[in-house]
């Protein structure tokens, strides 16, 4: 079986064309999960700094810059979110896994926030009463305001907690 040698020439060229495409394919794949799961190694890192303490958070300053340091951890993680859907063509079961790698951070960063500012801290009764008699969210039929309701609301409970 003789084949010319520009025939063989182009055959081996495409076998080593295919082999070189398969082999850069899988290793951009491991590159990508490497390089996300450094960033998300990186991040969780300063996450748990920012929660490891509770007690350092109980003035309204230090609170503060604690919110606003999870504030930029959260705009990473969404931006780290983006680049990995962005980037090169990803199959279903790579797509499952960053989902799952972001509902985690998604789950770390709701945590980290209720370390730093716990949800039933620093709410006055009155004020979740009003809260909770809320009915309007937005605007109605008669324009009413959330704000308007929730002020009316705060009346009605110091009436009532005044015995009028």
């Amino acid at each position: 079986n003789m084949m010319d040698p520009e025939t063989r020439f182009l055959q081996n060229q495409e076998a080593r064309t295919a082999a070189l495409r398969k082999h850069s394919k899988t290793n951009g794949s491991h590159l990508f999960w490497r390089d996300l799961r450094g960033n998300l190694a990186d991040w969780r890192n300063r996450l748990a700094a920012i929660a490891a303490d509770q007690t350092k958070y109980k003035a309204a300053s230090d609170r503060q810059e604690a919110l606003h340091d999870l504030d930029q951890l959260k705009n990473e993680c969404k931006k780290l979110q983006k680049e990995a859907l962005a980037t090169s063509e990803l199959p279903v079961s790579d797509l499952r896994l960053l989902h799952q790698e972001f509902a985690t951070c998604a789950q770390q960063l709701h945590d980290a926030r209720n370390v730093v500012s716990p949800p039933t801290r620093f709410v006055f009764t009155r004020y979740r009463v009003a809260w909770n008699e809320r009915v309007v969210v937005g605007k109605d039929e008669e324009n009413i305001t959330l704000e308007d309701e929730l002020q009316e609301s705060v009346k009605r409970v110091s009436r009532v907690a005044q015995g009028r």
